[in-house]
């Protein structure tokens, strides 16, 4: 998985946009 890629350009990246997936699901699972 690559790191340090732009988070809003998904489109550009697959691994980037997984990536923020990721990140976001942590986020709401520490909310929840």
């Amino acid at each position: 998985m690559l790191v340090g890629r732009h988070p809003l350009a998904p489109s550009l990246d697959w691994g980037g946009w997984w990536a923020t997936v990721l990140d976001t699901q942590k986020i709401v699972s520490h909310r929840l």
